[in-house]
């Protein structure tokens, strides 16, 4: 017989919790490193000649309500920053779109 937790079957459990119903981090398909990666190849793809120091990352809503994380490029020398909303529906494509220089972000 198959050991149980609380009656359910430990095979279950171990199910639940490597398909991440236990909480994995993810927030509109992707987690927050996976939208940074996607952000800055998006940024990478424009050729621009400037680099980044860093990438940040927060839960947002597009203009159009749907669920994304709104990244910002923060380049060095004091150049403008650049966002870009990050989302993905299918499980398997990402989805970027610019936010030119970050009018949605909100600055502490």
């Amino acid at each position: 017989m198959a050991a149980r937790i609380a009656g359910i079957p430990a095979a279950l459990v171990v199910l639940v919790v490597a398909t991440g119903c236990a909480g994995d981090g993810t927030y509109a398909g992707l987690s927050e490193e996976e939208a940074k990666t996607q952000a800055r190849a998006w940024r990478d793809g424009a050729q621009t000649f400037e680099t980044f120091e860093y990438a940040e990352a927060a839960r947002a809503k597009t203009p159009g309500g749907e669920d994304a994380w709104l990244v910002r490029l923060v380049y060095e020398g004091g150049s403008l920053d650049s966002c870009a909303y990050v989302r993905r529906d299918d499980g398997r494509t990402a989805e970027v779109r610019g936010d030119g220089v970050c009018r949605h972000w909100k600055y502490d």
